[in-house]
């Protein structure tokens, strides 16, 4: 049975696929905290370039949210539906 890739076509699909280092990076750029001090490495930052939500930055940061990362980043930190017990 052949193995098909699914495409993502919302910011939550593909907030959904992505993995913990990726998600970290994202929330430090959004945060502006230190992705370095963080532990965060180069690797994960290829890869968010590659999906086009990172762009390299000629600023001390290196990086910075492309339009479609801070997409990417609100569907991570958006509430989930049905969920009552979370303060707005």
């Amino acid at each position: 049975m052949a193995v098909q890739n699914k495409v993502p076509r919302t910011p939550a699909e593909t907030a959904a696929l992505l993995s913990l280092q990726e998600r970290l990076f994202l929330f430090c750029l959004a945060s502006g905290t230190d992705w370095q001090r963080a532990g965060m490495n180069v690797g994960a930052a290829t890869q968010l370039v590659v999906r086009n939500l990172v762009e390299r930055d000629p600023s001390p940061a290196r990086f910075r949210l492309t339009a479609s990362g801070v997409k990417v980043f609100a569907a991570l930190v958006r509430v989930p539906l049905g969920r009552n017990d979370v303060a707005a």
